[in-house]
């Protein structure tokens, strides 16, 4: 009866002892898998939290070479404004200068015409008759005149022209 006894025991004691030791082996897995699985999300969540942050900083980073950029571009378009007025004062300081200087011009070429006529003049009331060349001196004078007195004319008309551009 002992063998039967210890029979029954081990049929019953076995399985459960058995059971318990699995149940045991099995919920130490899941604590791992879940600790495992606790640890992956925690890695993620501070993957997604860094990348988060590096995408704001690069945000920011973008929005400040934006501002840079566009005080940048805001201070080239005063110097070139300012370069431009600069610039137009020069322009006209020399085109009046120009103008001056081929009025100066013009004014000695006449004075000269004039002095050459007046030597022709006095050489055939002396009973002399000029050569070609003195001839050909005042026609070229005075082709040079008309052409300075249009130049000049030209460059006084656009000037009036452009001043009057300005104002508007």
């Amino acid at each position: 009866m002992e063998v039967l006894a210890v029979a029954i025991v081990v049929s019953v004691i076995a399985p459960l002892i058995t059971g318990w030791v699995t149940n045991r082996l099995r919920r130490a897995e899941k604590q791992e898998d879940w600790a495992r699985l606790d640890k992956v999300a925690a890695d993620a969540k501070k993957d997604r939290d860094q990348a988060s942050k590096e995408r704001e900083e690069v945000r920011l980073r973008a929005e400040e070479a934006a501002d840079l950029l566009a005080e940048s571009n805001t201070k080239a378009e005063e110097r070139a404004a300012n370069t431009d007025t600069k610039l137009e004062v020069i322009r006209v300081d020399v085109n009046s200068n120009m103008t001056a200087a081929k009025k100066l011009a013009l004014d000695s070429m006449v004075r000269e015409l004039a002095a050459l006529k007046e030597i022709v003049r006095l050489n055939r009331a002396a009973g002399n008759e000029p050569d070609e060349a003195a001839i050909a001196v005042i026609a070229a004078t005075e082709d040079a005149i008309g052409a300075l007195g249009a130049e000049l004319r030209d460059r006084l008309a656009h000037a009036e022209t452009t001043e009057t551009e300005g104002e508007a």
